[in-house]
């Protein structure tokens, strides 16, 4: 049953599949990025598993060559926002005093065209009053000196941040905790749909599946242990009555180590 498991799982890091107002926030993004129409900053909001890493990684897969993320897990000690922008850009000189912005580094920006600066998770990246500080002070430069710049930055709180929803030109987006109800349906069918099409399946039937209000996260989930079960047991139809959760791994895994095939 681990077997089934694992397989499906290497499987599903394949599958790229979002829900329809995470598709619409992002089509939002893009057609103000594209227009041309200077600087944009774009905040958005979302709890976990709503869907967030999957829009950042949609508009990267867009325009690759057009995009960097600032990742916050690069070093293991405090630094300056500026020396991460600069880290990603591969510029950072370990002991350059980062607390203002280096000349160089706009006009790198700009020469790269890498002008989407993506941030995912922001609290991650900013902890203390101070990264704050210098978070604002940094975007703000660059929205201010190089016309064609454009942050995306997801975060699960504006509290924090409320100054930088309050910079001209910003916009705030709102990614449900649940799939919406008219979307649920589609969302399962299209995910399960592609993610049986990896595994070299065909027209698999779903039942059981009822428009409740879930996270995105979760239904994937359940699609994946439909799907491990659904191969376990030789089935032909996928089972979206289980009750899973992004969170229940482990109960997960107990439970397909009891379920004989059939």
């Amino acid at each position: 049953m681990i077997s089934y498991a694992n397989i499906v799982n290497v499987a599903a890091a394949k599958v790229k599949v979002y829900e329809g107002h995470v598709q619409s926030v992002e089509n939002d993004i893009r057609a103000k990025i594209e227009s041309g129409n200077g600087a944009n900053l774009f905040l958005v909001f979302s709890h976990p598993g709503a869907g967030a890493t999957f829009l950042l990684e949609r508009l990267t897969e867009l325009a690759p060559a057009s995009c960097v993320s600032i990742p916050f897990d690069t070093f293991n000690y405090a630094i300056e926002f500026t020396g991460k922008l600069a880290d990603a850009f591969g510029l950072y000189t370990p002991g350059e005093d980062y607390r203002k912005m280096p000349r160089y580094l706009f006009k790198a920006i700009e020469a790269s065209k890498r002008t989407n600066i993506f941030i995912d998770d922001l609290e991650m990246l900013c902890n203390t009053r101070d990264e704050i500080k210098s978070l604002r002070s940094v975007i703000g430069e660059l929205l201010n000196r190089c016309a064609n710049v454009n942050f995306v930055i997801t975060l699960k709180s504006l509290r924090r941040f409320s100054s930088l929803a309050k910079y001209p030109g910003a916009s705030v987006f709102s990614l449900s905790k649940y799939v919406a109800e008219e979307s649920c349906m589609q969302f399962v069918k299209e995910y399960s749909t592609e993610l049986a099409r990896r595994l070299g399946h065909v027209n698999m039937p779903i039942i059981n599946l009822t428009t409740c209000s879930r996270s995105v996260s979760d239904w994937a989930a359940t699609a994946r242990a439909a799907m491990i079960i659904a191969l376990a047991r030789g089935s032909k139809t996928l089972d979206m009555g289980l009750e899973v959760s992004e969170s229940d791994c482990d109960e997960v895994r107990r439970l397909l180590e009891i379920i004989a095939p059939r």
